[in-house]
C-alpha cells in the first residue's frame, strides 16, 4: 500500500512538473490574496477552520466509521467509559468469563476492567452519557486544527507557510480518520497542541506569564492519564527547558512553580487510579 500510494504521488508530481513547462500553472505571489486575508483576520479564518474540519471530522465519524467503535482498543475505551459512568472503577467479575472475554480487558483479583489508563475513557465519558461518542473526538480533532493555527502563526514568520502547513494538517486523511475515530491518540494530540501554543505565549515577551505556564503545565499531564509514554516524551524536554529559562532569569520562578503544580494534576490522578486498581501508584494495569 505504501508503494502503491508513493507511485500515484510520484506520478502526478512528474505529471504536474511536465504539463507547467507549457502552462502557467503556478505563478509567484498566487495566493498572496488569500494568505493576506486569513492573517488579516486570524479570528475569522480560526472559525471558519474550526467549522470546516469539524464538519470533515464529523462525517467520517459518522457515516465512514459508522459512529461505531471498531477495533478493540475503541470498544475497550467505550466499554471502560460505561464503568466509570456508573460511579466505579471496575466491575465484578461475570460469572461465565468465557462467555465475555475479550483482549485488553482484565478479570483478575476481583475486578473486571480494562487495561488502558483512564484518561481515554474520561473524554469519551460525556459522549457515552449524551449518547453520542462519535461526537467527541471529531471536536477534539477540530479543537486541535484552531490551535494549530495559532501556533503555528506565533512560531513561524512567513504567513503563507503557516496557513500552508495548518491546512495540510487540519485535511490530511490520517487527521480526518483519526480524529473520526474512537482513538486515544486524539485527546493526546489536542493536549499537546494546547501545550506547544501554551509555551509560546508564555515565551512570547520577557514577562512572565504564569497562567499560560499552568495551562501548558496542565496539558502536558494529561497525556500521564492516556499515553503515559507521549506524556513523557514532551514533558520532559518541557520541563528542563522552563527549569533552565529559571536558572538564567530567576524571574519565571512563579511560571515554574505554577507548571509543576498544573501538571501535578493529571498525574496525581492516575497515579491515585493506579494506587486504587493495582495497590501500587506506578503499576498501570496492564
Amino acid at each position: 500500500e505504501w508503494l502503491n500510494g508513493s507511485l500515484i504521488v510520484v506520478g502526478c508530481a512528474a505529471v504536474l512538473a511536465i504539463l507547467s513547462r507549457r502552462a502557467p500553472l503556478w505563478r509567484p505571489g498566487l495566493f498572496d490574496g488569500v494568505v493576506g486575508a486569513a492573517h488579516a483576520r486570524p479570528r475569522r479564518t480560526g472559525a471558519i477552520l474550526f467549522a470546516a474540519s469539524l464538519a470533515i471530522y464529523l462525517f467520517v465519524a459518522h457515516w465512514v466509521l459508522a459512529g461505531r467503535p471498531l477495533l478493540i482498543d475503541e470498544i475497550d475505551a467505550v466499554f471502560h467509559a460505561r464503568i466509570f459512568l456508573e460511579g466505579k472503577l471496575w466491575l465484578e467479575p461475570p460469572r461465565y468469563p468465557e462467555f465475555t472475554s475479550a483482549l485488553h480487558v482484565i478479570d483478575f483479583g476481583g475486578k473486571y476492567l480494562t487495561h488502558f489508563p483512564p484518561g481515554g475513557p474520561l473524554v469519551l465519558a460525556p459522549g457515552v452519557a449524551a449518547g453520542a461518542p462519535w461526537v467527541v473526538h471529531p471536536l477534539l480533532g477540530a479543537t486541535s486544527a484552531l490551535v494549530f493555527w495559532g501556533l503555528s502563526r506565533r512560531i513561524e514568520p512567513r504567513p503563507g507557510v503557516a496557513l500552508a502547513a495548518t491546512l495540510l494538517f487540519a485535511f490530511s486523511p490520517f487527521v480526518a480518520f483519526l480524529s473520526g475515530s474512537f482513538m486515544n491518540h486524539v485527546p493526546v494530540l489536542t493536549a499537546l497542541i494546547v501545550a506547544m501554543y501554551a509555551l509560546a505565549r508564555q515565551t512570547g515577551d520577557d514577562r512572565a506569564h504564569p497562567g499560560w505556564a499552568a495551562l501548558a503545565g496542565f496539558m502536558l499531564g494529561v497525556p500521564a492519564a492516556i499515553r503515559p509514554m507521549d506524556a513523557i516524551a514532551f514533558a520532559v524536554p518541557a520541563g528542563i527547558w522552563m527549569l533552565w529559562r529559571t536558572v538564567r532569569q530567576p524571574s519565571r520562578l512563579a511560571e515554574l512553580v505554577a507548571a509543576g503544580l498544573a501538571i501535578a494534576l493529571p498525574v496525581g490522578g492516575v497515579l491515585w487510579y493506579n494506587a486504587q486498581v493495582t495497590g501500587h501508584p506506578l503499576t498501570f494495569p496492564m
